[in-house]
């Protein structure tokens, strides 16, 4: 049985997976950003990612195709696959952010939550808000893939 119930499962699954391990992601990349040597690890980090995006991406869409109840397991594994192509857009963004900007901040008084407020999420908004829509445009592929959209006709 397929379906948009069957559909919306699917693409549930893969992003219950995505968001989070986007969000730790992040993260990482932001503390790596700010560490000792940033800029050159924020380089190395995404060329990475650059280098692990496109095979993970072509791993997570090829496979489970016309099984759209496969299990909950291989779902999330390829929603974990979709997050390395998402990561890039943080990593390009932190790596082109100006060196010394928490240093900046915090000689001025600003403590860790108030930087992280204030300067860190308004300087990835819009890099954030882009891997949150190439996670999802991955889960809706996934889903019509597995659901049968991809189907040849026969």
């Amino acid at each position: 049985m397929t379906g948009p119930l069957s559909f919306l499962r699917v693409v549930a699954l893969v992003l219950v997976c995505a968001i989070p391990l986007l969000a730790v992601g992040a993260g990482m990349c932001l503390r790596l950003s700010r560490a000792a040597g940033g800029a050159r690890w924020s380089g190395v980090v995404r060329t990475l990612l650059l280098l692990l995006a496109g095979p993970c991406v072509m791993v997570a869409l090829g496979t489970g195709r016309d099984a759209c109840h496969a299990s909950s397991v291989q779902r999330m594994v390829q929603g974990a696959l979709l997050v390395p192509a998402a990561l890039v857009w943080p990593a390009a963004r932190l790596a082109s952010a100006p060196g010394g900007l928490d240093r900046a901040a915090a000689g001025l008084g600003a403590e860790a939550w108030t930087r992280l407020r204030l300067v860190w999420l308004p300087l990835l908004r819009g890099a954030l808000y882009l891997a949150v829509l190439t996670l999802c445009l991955g889960a809706v592929a996934i889903g019509w893939s597995a659901c049968g959209g991809m189907r040849p006709p026969g």
